[in-house]
């Protein structure tokens, strides 16, 4: 049997184990319930399945959501979007963004292409990228990424699918401004949609 049947599934009459897609660790049991010639026994081993390598952003992601915490990805043209400090940038290529909170050794606007390895986890339901090893990896410098233009509706409706991407919100207006200990707040609005921001 298998403990986790989205990382591996067993056929009982044979044994035989399959991966079913996922990325993550389960535990493999073979029981024998025993005769009146052999006495019971069960015996069982852990197995790790991870992605070789990740082909862009968005598998990294999926994996996350997998409950793996490292990543081992071969990216193309990956573009540093957005630096806010040291422990804050976005990091997007064609198929997804993601948050970096160990930014010391990223500058907006540098792209990669090649291996990169690293941290992740989620907090607040955010995936975010804790650890990030881009020395592999070739720097072009001065790329930019053309931010993909949406209306607050389908920014709320989709957030997960635009979580970490380079978005523009046009024709919206400032209803108000918050003020939320040291943080700033602005409520945005366009038709019916609203939105608050946080600064």
């Amino acid at each position: 049997s298998s403990s986790e049947e989205e990382i591996a599934t067993v056929e009982a009459s044979t044994g035989e184990v399959t991966l079913a897609g996922g990325i993550g660790t389960t535990t493999i049991t073979a029981s024998f319930a025993g005769t009146d010639e052999y006495k019971s026994a069960t015996a069982s081993y852990t197995l790790t399945v991870n992605r070789a390598q990740s082909t862009s952003i968005s598998p990294i992601k999926s994996d996350l959501a997998g409950g793996a915490t490292s990543f081992n990805a071969s990216l193309t043209n990956a573009v540093v979007t957005r630096k806010y400090s040291d422990a804050v940038a976005y990091l997007q290529d064609g198929t997804a963004g993601i948050l970096v909170t160990d930014a010391a050794d990223l500058t907006e606007g540098d792209s990669y292409t090649g291996t990169i390895t690293g941290e992740m986890t989620t907090a607040s339901n955010q995936p975010k990228i804790t650890s990030i090893d881009v020395s592999e990896a070739s720097k072009t410098t001065g790329a930019t990424v053309e931010p993909e233009v949406v209306t607050i509706a389908n920014l709320i409706s989709n957030m997960t699918s635009y979580d970490g991407k380079l978005c523009k919100i046009v024709k919206a207006k400032a209803d108000a401004t918050l003020a939320t200990g040291t943080n700033k707040s602005i409520i945005i609005s366009s038709g019916e949609s609203t939105m608050t921001l946080f600064s």
